[in-house]
């Protein structure tokens, strides 16, 4: 699927929430979408509500063989253990998120009243949680530079979050230790917890902006700004399929037919 080498025979556009990380081919072609989260209408990340926990930390530290390999287990355990030793749940709560999705209603929950919601990877650097962190107005806080690169066509990231880079300048092989990045975890919380309220409210106004685009409506009768699919349908129809899905920049052979929507 991803071995993309002949251009000429690269007639498939793929359709995803992710791209592979370390094996990308550049002239695959691709158009990505936000993951399915839980909720189904954005109009709550823009409701006025009280925030009681300064950051909220929901994500499993064990079970993803893929991320131990990458090393972003151990940026889980850091960011864990920095948040535990704050010893305060105004200041960062926890929540333990099972694979069976049991927590899933309080891990939203706690977005619900966070002003800031910790996002390290998993097994991939996209995750279903981004989205319902957005859904309910919470600032997104990401580890990779290639998290504020996630679904470029339904959002700017790169005004909406923020992002402490944990990759080290290492690239793809990274320390698998938890004491690796431990210094960086305890930074990163303090840096949150010390943002000032202006900068604060200008990351949630602009959460709230986002949030309608990343969301997929339960119908198309629901009221409310166009969804997820809205946002891509519109990128199909401005888009010949010949030059659909070619990364940014490529001037390579787009000698494709150009096939109508239907």
């Amino acid at each position: 699927l991803w071995n993309c080498r002949r251009i000429r025979a690269d007639r498939l556009v793929r359709v995803t929430s992710n791209v592979p990380l370390l094996h990308r081919r550049l002239t695959c072609r691709v158009v990505t979408v936000p993951y399915l989260a839980h909720a189904r209408t954005g109009l709550l990340a823009g409701v006025a509500r009280q925030r009681p926990v300064q950051i909220a930390y929901c994500a499993a530290v064990w079970g993803h063989s893929v991320a131990e390999t990458l090393g972003f287990s151990a940026w889980r355990r850091a960011i864990r253990n920095a948040c535990h030793q704050l010893r305060n749940m105004s200041q960062c709560t926890s929540v333990w998120p099972s694979f069976k999705g049991s927590n899933a209603a309080k891990a939203v929950l706690l977005y619900s009243r966070s002003q800031f919601c910790l996002q390290p990877p998993g097994d991939t650097i996209a995750r279903s949680a981004i989205v319902d962190a957005v859904s309910v107005g919470c600032i997104p806080v990401f580890f990779h530079p290639g998290q504020v690169r996630l679904w470029p066509l339904h959002w700017n990231a790169t005004t909406a979050s923020i992002l402490f880079d944990f990759t080290l300048g290492r690239g793809k092989v990274l320390p698998r230790s938890a004491v690796a990045y431990q210094a960086n975890a305890t930074a990163a919380l303090r840096a949150l917890l010390q943002m000032p309220q202006n900068e604060v409210k200008r990351l949630q106004l602009a959460v709230a902006q986002a949030a309608p685009a990343l969301i997929f409506r339960r119908s198309q009768s629901d009221q409310g700004n166009s969804d997820a699919v809205d946002t891509l349908v519109s990128h199909l129809q401005r888009v010949p399929f010949s030059k659909l899905g070619y990364p940014r920049g490529w001037t390579g052979n787009t000698s494709l037919p150009h096939l109508p929507l239907q």
